[in-house]
């Protein structure tokens, strides 16, 4: 939600919530927050001044919750504020391959990518991935194992890329172990592009 409030202006949401931890993200100017049951009771209340922007509170049962936001100011100012579940953020990484070279000249070869040394979120779940410098008829195939969770992906053909991955929940942080099946005899260097999402905790 968004909107505008100041010092005598309080702004009222009400919002399903169910038991267990929540979280309140909160953006754009400074502006204090309550949240409180249907009973009247409350459950936190807190400043948000630009940072840190993301709040971690418990909410003790299912049921609905009402969120008050009020500026800081006697001015008008904007807020922005999500509540329940954590905000998610999205990334990019190019994750190098451990044999800077692959050279096909016959049967398949097998390659690592490792992004366990790369400044990733632990949380971070793949969304796609696409191999980079390999031509179309380099490979006739690739196949791609996500090695934490031993999940194997056949690569889109001629494209060597894979998209709307993040259903499966694959850990961004791993090994990889790439096995391109042989087309032609012939030399690239690849690489994988890979974006992620990760949620935004306290």
């Amino acid at each position: 939600m968004n909107g505008n409030s100041s010092i005598n202006d309080k702004d009222w949401f009400k919002v399903n919530l169910t038991k267990g931890t929540k979280y309140m993200t909160c953006g754009e100017k400074a502006f204090d927050f309550l949240i409180e049951d249907s009973a009247g009771n409350v459950i936190t209340e807190k400043a948000y001044s630009t940072s840190p922007r993301v709040f971690a509170f418990e909410i003790p049962a299912d049921g609905l919750y009402y969120v008050r936001i009020k500026g800081i100011s006697s001015e008008q100012t904007k807020y922005l504020f999500y509540v329940g579940s954590p905000v998610y953020a999205v990334g990019s990484v190019i994750i190098p391959c451990n044999t800077p070279t692959i050279n096909m000249t016959g049967g398949t070869k097998t390659a690592y990518f490792d992004s366990t040394n790369l400044n990733i979120p632990k949380n971070a779940v793949v969304t796609s991935l696409t191999f980079n410098n390999i031509r179309t008829t380099d490979v006739k195939s690739i196949i791609l194992t996500n090695n934490n969770s031993g999940i194997n992906l056949t690569m889109n053909q001629s494209s060597w890329d894979k998209d709307h991955l993040e259903s499966m929940h694959l850990p961004a942080v791993t090994m990889w172990t790439a096995q391109f099946g042989y087309n032609k005899t012939t030399s690239f260097n690849p690489t994988i592009k890979m974006y992620y999402v990760y949620p935004i905790y306290p």
